[in-house]
């Protein structure tokens, strides 16, 4: 019997069965009554989907299924169909067939219209891996570690290749670790019903080996085998590890470096595994050469090292390359100081293998450079020059303005070239320079010779049909009547393939024709374009996805049906499955082309990642004291990519519960989230306790660096004095109903621009905030009614190596609407940690306004100023230097300098994963009769 009478009796009983087991057909109907049909091509009554097992997700397999009830019959979709659902991982085998609809086959849509089919898919699905195992009691390495290595994942087709190659990788990943006999073993079970399959990897790890014999082969100087092993940490009786052998090589060569020997040489030769003993044996061939000493003269040896001008006295070792390196490096040291003259020599003294080297360092004079001229330059002003050139004249407010140093000049007269050309002076000559001494001054002219220009005199476009030509004429750097330059027309004809692949035309053809004048000034320049078909998405085909929803796959990705397809595009469909944090791996391609070269199938494979997690810890702040956290998420609630998180935190002062849901998307619209959170609250703060509850709903959306959110907050906040020997009946009344107890529904729409460079540790970029609230009063519901404005700007400088200048202002006002006064609650205060560290909490404001007995009631006008230069110490440890002013005043219209308190102070910071553990003390600078003098606080976090 043939293949293909065979597979028309395997279809034919594939029918009849899956006919006869609801469980596993899907039918998709025609809501209306369907038009006429086209002359041969039948319409379509109903699409039947039949398969060897139950499916999973019947509505999603349907939705690979183009061809649609109630239109005509197309080959084309069918074969569509059939590919959507081979790349989706679901079908082994996929085929289309049709019959005559019956009455019944349409109920919705009446009687069928003659020559009407129903549209049978018939699917043989894959054997899915339902379950990955690691069995075995002596696993030798975490689970956690061991399933890195397994490529047969739950949820995607059962592979034989993938299985024997996890199996390798096992075994190699065991042997990595010093598991020379350990064994993997797959074993896999597969329900032939389900079409399902468990793989479980049967894993002995054995008996790990240890370091043997270390033997090393070549001339190793003055040093015993014993000294050489002591500096290895794979010795003799240690645990095998790998890499950690693989890096001895390089450690042993440091450390010889180190002992004065900058010429050796470490290889490993090999690693012999003896079974008997579960030894390895290991032998390195060594060559350590002679001794290189080093003197310099004229200058500090020390200080030169520090500055890190001596590359073979660290890992790079010694030969002539790093020598001559050397001499630039010191040369260009002492010229940025102003030593201009400066002359580095060397001598090099050999006795036998080992190696003297001198280096002669005479700074000469100090010199200035106080003129900088061009001559020459008739098309590009002198102002335009000077911009492109670092080296300057000496400058009363820029630091290390006025040095003239040769390796900077050089990289100048470079980049004055490369601006000339790109003007169409493509035979312009620059240099050499003259430099002129006047006493401790120096004076720069760079001659110039510019030469003939070439210019464009005509641009045209043939060929452009599909992108307006006038847009993209404006973002060409060629155009008519500007320069000519090779360079530019390369950029040109880059960006004008690059426009059309965004706009989704992979296959188009740009090149260029240029029409000279006889000099060879004056040119012509038409771009050419041949545009090719244009590809656009035509189905979103998702698999690997167990627990995420198929159309949430499909919403977040942002693809759309009938989209231009481009690079970009899916790179950004891949980065927004990616920021939701749920996949591990997420891979966007093109399915392989069918017959048609313009409607591209979209892949989209996932790899789900671990969503729940469980944190918890300790520690202290001298704000709260002692306390701790818990807190339990889950990133993908439901399939959904919700994000759900349980946070308890509890301090001497405060304890704070929160429920929290956020939903990555709202309305079908992406980039956007909605989050939803009920919290409750205690804290005891220096002038007053409050207990607040309430719920929390905000609309966001963020696009780039900049985010809009708008929300809106509901709480019941009951007050009451911080110390019990408070008393309130000695305020003023109104400052006493602002301890009354009171409920408060408030909108608040903000909007944060970010570009800082890192969130944790930054040290470049701008932050701003802009935040309004309103306070709105509703009978029997909210009683407060204000209006509040607060704003932020934070800016950092980055100084390179010597540390990062951070500023903030601070500023905001409230005003209040109606009898009733602000809660105390909702006032601004200031003083601690992150506003002014000369101050202990809510202890900074003006007596008899914003402290009042001693005691901070807070105020409705806020102003501070924040300075920090903040500066490595040694490797994760820092030191802050910082300065501190502003005030809270009673009310935003009494701001006045004069009120500004300042403070300055200096501080400790350690830099973990998480943020910094900072140790600070603040000082007073102007001190009010009986405050103290400084504050001293303990926190974790950046203060701004």
């Amino acid at each position: 019997m043939g293949a293909p009478l065979l597979r028309a009796v395997a279809g034919a009983l594939l029918a009849l069965l899956v006919l006869a087991s609801p469980r596993s057909a899907a039918t998709q109907e025609a809501a209306t009554p369907a038009p006429a049909p086209l002359p041969g091509r039948p319409l379509v009554a109903a699409v039947e989907l039949l398969s060897d097992a139950p499916l999973d997700d019947l509505p999603a397999a349907l939705e690979l299924v183009t061809l649609e009830p109630g239109s005509p019959y197309d080959e084309r979709e069918a074969r569509r169909s059939l590919r959507n659902l081979r790349a989706s991982g679901l079908a082994a085998e996929a085929e289309v067939w049709t019959r005559p609809a019956a009455p019944g086959d349409c109920p919705r849509c009446g009687a069928a219209p003659a020559g009407a089919v129903v549209v049978m898919v018939a699917v043989w699905t894959n054997v899915l891996v339902e379950a990955v195992d690691l069995t075995g009691t002596d696993l030798g390495l975490k689970a956690e570690t061991l399933r890195q290595e397994v490529e047969a994942t739950a949820g995607e087709p059962l592979i034989e290749d993938r299985v024997v190659r996890s199996v390798y990788r096992l075994q190699d990943r065991l042997r990595a670790e010093g598991y020379f006999d350990g064994s993997v073993r797959a074993k896999v079970a597969v329900d032939d019903s389900r079409k399902r399959a468990r793989v479980a990897f049967a894993i002995a790890a054995g008996a790990r080996a240890t370091i043997g014999e270390v033997a090393f082969d070549g001339p190793a100087g003055p040093f015993s085998s014993a000294q050489l092993v002591a500096a290895l940490r794979a010795r003799p009786g240690e645990r095998y590890r790998q890499s950690t052998v693989r890096d001895d090589g390089e450690r042993l060569r440091r450390w010889l470096h180190e002992q004065g020997y900058r010429q050796a040489e470490v290889e490993l030769l090999g690693e012999r595994y003896d079974p008997a003993r579960h030894a390895v044996d290991l032998s390195y061939r060594l060559d350590v050469h002679g001794r290189v000493t080093v003197e310099v003269v004229g200058a500090e040896l020390r200080r030169l090292r520090r500055h890190d001008l001596l590359p073979f006295l660290g890992d790079e070792g010694y030969d002539e390359v790093v020598v001559l390196q050397a001499m630039q490096r010191i040369t260009r040291y002492y010229q940025e100081r102003g030593h201009y003259r400066v002359q580095v020599e060397r001598r090099e003294e050999k006795q036998g293998e080992d190696v003297h080297l001198t280096l002669i360092v005479r700074p000469g004079p100090v010199y200035t450079l106080r003129a900088v001229r061009f001559a020459g330059s008739e098309g590009v002003s002198e102002a335009k020059l000077r911009a492109l050139m670092n080296t300057g004249e000496r400058r009363l407010l820029v630091a290390g303005s006025g040095r003239l140093v040769d390796e900077v000049l050089t990289s100048d007269l470079e980049n004055i070239r490369a601006y000339y050309a790109l003007q169409g002076w493509g035979q312009a000559k620059v240099g050499p320079p003259q430099v002129v001494e006047s006493g401790d001054s120096l004076e720069l002219t760079v001659p110039l010779v510019e030469g003939p220009r070439s210019r464009v005199v005509d641009l045209q476009f043939a060929g452009v049909a599909s992108i307006d030509a006038a847009k993209l004429r404006a973002e060409l750097p060629l155009r008519a009547g500007g320069p000519f330059h090779p360079r530019l027309l390369e950029e040109a004809l880059d960006l004008v393939r690059s426009r059309y692949e965004q706009e989704g035309y992979p296959y188009a053809q740009v090149s260029a024709t240029t029409d000279w004048n006889p000099d060879h000034t004056l040119v012509d320049v038409t771009l050419q374009v041949l545009e090719g078909p244009q590809q656009v998405a035509a189905n979103l085909v998702i698999r690997g996805n167990r627990q995420t929803r198929t159309e949430v796959v499909r919403l977040l990705a942002g693809l759309e049906q009938g989209e231009p397809l481009s690079r970009r595009r899916l790179l950004e469909a891949q980065r927004n499955l990616y920021r939701l944090g749920i996949f591990s791996r997420v891979d966007v391609t093109l399915a392989p082309s069918g017959e048609s070269v313009r409607e591209r199938d979209v892949v989209i494979d996932v790899r789900e990642g671990r969503n729940q997690r469980v944190a918890y810890g300790v520690g202290y702040d001298s704000q709260e004291g002692p306390g701790g956290l818990f807190s339990y998420s889950h990133g993908n609630l439901l399939g959904r990519a919700l994000h759900f998180q349980l946070d308890a935190r509890a301090s001497s002062r405060t304890r704070r519960f929160r429920l929290l849901l956020n939903q990555p998307y709202w309305g079908g619209t992406w980039p956007g989230s909605i989050t939803y959170l009920l919290y409750q609250e205690s804290e005891r703060r220096p002038s007053f306790r409050v207990s607040q509850r309430g719920a929390q709903a905000e609309l966001s959306r963020g696009r780039n660096r900049l985010r809009f959110s708008l929300f809106t907050d509901y709480r019941q906040v009951d007050l009451g004095p911080g110390d019990e020997r408070f008393d309130l009946s000695e305020l003023p009344p109104p400052v006493q109903r602002a301890f009354q107890d009171i409920k408060i529904l408030s909108l608040v729409p903000r909007v944060v621009w970010d570009d800082r460079d890192d969130p944790i540790d930054p040290h470049r970029g701008t932050q701003v905030i802009a935040q309004l609230k309103y306070a709105i009063p509703i009978a029997h519901v909210a009683e407060q009614h204000f209006l509040e404005l607060f704003g932020q700007l934070v800016h950092y400088w980055d100084l390179r190596g010597i540390g990062v200048v951070a500023a903030s202002l601070r500023g905001g006002g409230i005003e209040p609407f109606g009898n009733r006064p602000v809660s105390i609650a909702e006032s601004f205060f200031a003083g601690g940690r992150t506003t002014h560290r000369a101050y202990d909490r809510d202890a900074l404001g003006i007596p008899d306004q914003t402290l009042i007995l001693g005691n901070a009631i807070g105020g409705k006008g806020l102003l501070l100023v924040n300075l920090d230069y903040r500066f490595p110490i040694a490797g994760a440890l820092g030191g802050t230097v910082f300065a501190d002013a502003g005030n809270v005043w009673a009310d935003w219209r009494d701001v006045h300098l004069r009120d500004i308190k300042p403070g300055a102070g200096l501080g400790l910071r350690y830099l973990t994963p998480i943020g910094p553990l900072r140790v600070e003390v603040g000082w007073k600078l102007r001190r009010e009769p009986g405050e103290p003098k400084s504050a001293v606080l303990v926190s974790f976090g950046n203060a701004f």
